[in-house]
């Protein structure tokens, strides 16, 4: 069982890391900055799909039909996380290898951000704390842009795969009725 649900995450987990990466792909080829945070809900949200994919086909051929919480949390959180992983290492090694342009022109495109904001952004946070700011995204590296990838990606997927795990198990039993379903053997 155990196999199976690792076959499944790195299968599905695999696809969805290279979903994302194409979209990454496709906005780079349409000539506006892939790296921006519109991104992130496309990814997000092709992620969800490929998590729900992964826990009905896990529940429907590997369980026939039943699936546990913890089945569904090991396998959703195994895909989320290889999937955010794949695209944050092919977007890591596109911004270092192929086209070294984007990474700065996207921190340009922050830091005029930033300037034309500055006012609001001092009334809310402070003038350290914009000139903090201002230094910071002038000193980010490629591999600080793999990690807020990856966080980023880790951290919203995990509540998506909680609140999908709770809601695609499904069993007969409890503590109160113990017993459970035969397990199918993948293959």
């Amino acid at each position: 069982m155990k196999h199976a649900i690792l076959k499944v995450a790195f299968f599905f987990g695999l696809v969805s890391g290279g979903v994302a990466f194409t979209f990454f792909l496709f906005l780079y080829w349409k000539a506006t900055d892939p790296l921006n945070n519109g991104r992130l809900l496309m990814d997000c949200l092709s992620g969800l799909l490929f998590v729900i994919a992964a826990l009905l086909y896990f529940r429907k051929v590997i369980r026939g039909g039943w699936l546990h919480f913890w089945e569904a949390l090991s396998i959703g959180f195994l895909t989320n996380l290889l999937s955010a992983l794949v695209s944050a290492v092919l977007i890591l090694l596109f911004i270092t290898k192929v086209d070294t342009s984007v990474l700065p022109t996207h921190l340009h495109q922050l830091e005029q951000m930033l300037l034309l904001r500055k006012k609001e952004y001092v009334i809310l946070a402070g003038e350290d704390n914009f000139k903090r700011q201002l230094e910071q995204t002038r000193l980010t590296t490629p591999m600080d842009m793999f990690w807020d990838e990856l966080g980023k990606k880790g951290i919203i997927g995990f509540f998506l795969v909680l609140f999908v795990s709770i809601l695609l198990r499904r069993q007969t039993y409890s503590i109160i009725n113990p017993g459970g379903p035969t397990e199918k053997t993948p293959g």
